[in-house]
């Protein structure tokens, strides 16, 4: 075997393998041995056709794939011998590549292999910029009380529909709808006040609700499914008529919201309630934090990609894509690999690691926080294992949990490094900054939970899994992929390693 390597510029090496007879002959027997042992041929016994015929039959084949992993494997050896920092994958020169079984038994290969350029993560180098704190106004608190309020309120079922009532109403075919008497419109109000249980309703439902969200819940699908084009005329007998006083704010109160006695009076109530709804908001700000400190810090480092190979590269992956409408996308393809290298360096400075007893830990406090705040933690402890196992049962689960964490990590470090200026505002100021939206302009559409980049989804999708499971168990008891760059041992767990790039934008 003989194996060379040559520099293409700073960080493309050529590789080249010419593989003779001496290098696979042993291994090319070994394997016509075994085939002959198991393999069924009409007129043989197993194990006893003649070697002659399994050659004719199984060598250039056995040859083949026994030249392939012995390449492979001195691809691998070169990269790890030489310590190189690999961009995507070796890619074939198939102009310097002799494989032909027919006419040769000696064979030629010429790999392409891309190493990242060395660089330095000089914060120094990025100048400050705006981190926003998002900060609970008093309409928000206000809500959230009132909430509370309704939790520990008293339920009644009154004999009429009136204000504050919410109705549950039969309609043909077996189906069955909700409604609070809030969500309709003053036609739809009229209609249904002072009705009593078992009274029918013959009414056009398109038209007697305030928007298309209650219009949507009550018939049980989504917004984008209505068909408003044409009367949906229904006869809705009521059911069930409920009401709901709120628990007036006494002492009697806070011991049913806050049993612990940590809350006793309105003022700590305010702070408590904004606390929960600053908490709820710090996954956007940190989305938004991460987005303007990725885009800073690819701005003002010099982290090089050899443009030339990645475009092959992706290619090579993309196989329905042509060069032009890779020229049109590059440039986000590359921020993401930037990113990527920019985010392996990151977790290797700082010794990232995401472990199997972090998952977990995460998965027990969601649960915990979700569905067991008011259990003793020993009671129920073997019952939040379980749950635990069956979450992590789901790989994709598993995975996002792991990215989130990673990114939380990384987060940190960010966070900690970067020069930043803090400012607070409110949700609708947030929304109005994502959007671009001026105090003039109409009303801004409501915040996503991501801004604009890879981390947030997620962020949103975690927390959902792991109900969504827990959800499963009681029931029991009762797109174009984008290429990616290769990965460096930084970002491994007990399970799987984190995905390798996020996609371009």
């Amino acid at each position: 075997m003989n194996i060379q390597n040559e520099n293409k510029g700073e960080q493309i090496k050529i590789l080249s393998i010419e593989i003779l007879p001496e290098d696979y002959q042993e291994k090319v027997e070994d394997g016509l041995k075994k085939v002959r042992r198991t393999v069924s041929i009409p007129g043989f016994r197993i194990g006893k056709a003649p070697m002659q015929l399994i050659k004719r039959n199984y060598e250039k084949s056995i040859i083949a794939d026994t030249v392939e992993r012995i390449v492979s494997d001195e691809i691998q050896k070169f990269i790890s011998d030489n310590k190189l920092q690999v961009l995507g994958e070796p890619l074939p020169d198939n102009d310097q590549t002799s494989f032909d079984l027919e006419h040769s038994d000696k064979f030629h290969f010429t790999f392409e292999i891309a190493c990242q350029k060395p660089f330095d993560l000089d914060y120094g180098k990025v100048p400050s910029f705006t981190r926003y704190q998002i900060v609970a106004d008093d309409s928000e608190i206000d809500n959230y009380i009132s909430e509370l309020q309704k939790r520990y309120g008293k339920y009644s079922s009154p004999e009429t529909i009136g204000e504050n009532d919410f109705v549950t109403v039969s309609y043909p075919e077996s189906q069955s709808g909700n409604f609070h008497f809030e969500d309709l419109n003053n036609e739809g109000q009229k209609l249904f006040k002072g009705k009593k249980a078992n009274d029918v309703v013959k009414v056009d439902v398109n038209t007697i609700f305030t928007s298309d969200v209650p219009l949507a819940a009550f018939l049980r699908t989504t917004g984008a499914l209505l068909d408003k084009s044409k009367p949906n005329e229904l006869e809705l007998t009521i059911s069930y008529i409920g009401h709901l006083d709120p628990a007036e704010i006494n002492d009697e109160f806070f011991k049913k919201a806050f049993p612990d006695g940590s809350i006793k009076t309105v003022e700590d109530m305010r702070k408590d309630a904004a606390l929960h709804i600053e908490q709820n908001y710090a996954p956007n700000a940190q989305n938004k934090f991460m987005n303007d400190a990725i885009d800073a810090l690819l701005k003002h480092l010099d982290i090089e990609i050899p443009e030339e190979f990645m475009k092959k590269y992706i290619l090579s992956i993309q196989k329905d894509m042509t060069p032009d409408s890779l020229n049109e996308k590059y440039a986000d393809y590359e921020k993401s690999f930037r990113w990527q290298l920019l985010e392996n360096k990151l977790a290797t400075e700082n010794d990232i690691k995401i472990t199997e007893d972090d998952i977990k830990q995460y998965v027990r406090t969601s649960l915990v926080n979700m569905y067991f705040q008011n259990f003793d933690a020993e009671s129920v402890s073997d019952r939040i294992d379980a749950l635990v196992e069956d979450t992590l049962r789901n790989k994709e689960t598993r995975k996002n949990i792991y990215d989130r964490l990673f990114d939380d990590e990384i987060g940190k470090v960010l966070l900690n490094k970067m020069k930043t200026t803090v400012k607070k505002v409110t949700m609708k100021e947030f929304t109005e900054i994502i959007y671009n939206i001026k105090p003039e302009d109409e009303a801004a559409p409501k915040a996503k939970k991501s801004a604009t980049k890879k981390t947030s989804a997620k962020k949103t999708a975690t927390e959902g899994e792991v109900k969504e499971v827990k959800e499963e168990k009681e029931a029991k008891e009762t797109k174009e992929e984008k290429p990616k760059a290769k990965k460096t041992t930084a970002k491994t767990t007990a399970s799987k390693t984190k995905k390798s790039t996020p996609k371009a934008e």
